[in-house]
């Protein structure tokens, strides 16, 4: 479903003036965009808690969701955003931290807690060498050990982002989640504005629920390459 379909009277702009039987002199465009985006996280949490190994990617992005920075010897600490690009510092969940040494041979990160630290922290892993431990405060990152070289992008952070959001100029944009459940944005949006006028509709918040439901049930069964290992069972006898 395209964002505003002004031709063909097709787009979720439309369908939310449908739904709500005001135009956009009442309900306007930019609240419209906002509550549209609003929905639109509420998406993104639900299929980012139901998609289990196979992580979802809005499809509107063109990069691909990770970020990249250089290695620095001697240096422990990095900031995860310092050279990433604007649509990668949308992001929700932290996948995973690889690391390159400086021959280029690839390692994966293991998380660590500076609770987990029975000595001080300064003195944790502190002969520099091949990073395998990271700890994540913010946006920082610290590396232990820290390394003893230098490798251009050697630091890769895979993560899942939240959504690529409209603007209110949009116009053939689509939601960049399956096409079938594109209509929870009107939906959505409709809520709110029953919110604002005090006109709630208990069918309304109960269709957005159905959907709700039936958005994680999608994302949580659509891994097929996964397939349940069928064992053969073995009866006991005396």
């Amino acid at each position: 479903m395209e964002f505003n379909d002004s031709s063909n009277n097709q787009g979720i702009i439309q369908e939310i003036t449908f739904l709500t039987g005001v135009d956009t002199a009442q309900y306007t465009l930019e609240d419209r965009t906002r509550h549209v985006n609003e929905g639109y996280n509420r998406v993104a949490h639900l299929i980012i808690q139901s998609d289990g190994s196979m992580s979802w990617d809005d499809t509107n992005y063109s990069s691909y969701p990770v970020a990249t920075t250089d290695i620095v010897k001697d240096q422990g600490n990095y900031d995860l955003f310092a050279n990433a690009p604007e649509d990668l510092k949308n992001w929700l969940v932290l996948e995973r931290i690889d690391i390159e040494d400086e021959d280029g041979n690839g390692y994966k990160l293991h998380s660590f807690d500076q609770s987990e630290i029975d000595i001080a922290y300064k003195e944790f892993m502190e002969t520099n060498s091949i990073p395998r431990y990271f700890d994540y405060r913010g946006t920082i990152i610290t590396l232990k050990p820290a390394p003893n070289y230098n490798r251009t992008d050697g630091l890769k952070i895979f993560f899942q982002r939240g959504p690529s959001y409209f603007s209110s100029t949009d116009t053939t944009k689509e939601p960049g989640f399956a096409s079938i459940f594109h209509e929870y944005l009107p939906l959505y949006a409709t809520y709110k504005w029953s919110l604002r006028t005090r006109t709630q509709d208990e069918r309304l918040k109960r269709d957005i629920q159905e959907m709700e439901r039936a958005i994680q049930k999608h994302y949580s069964r659509r891994n097929v390459t996964d397939k349940k290992q069928v064992k053969r069972k073995f009866n006991q006898f005396k």
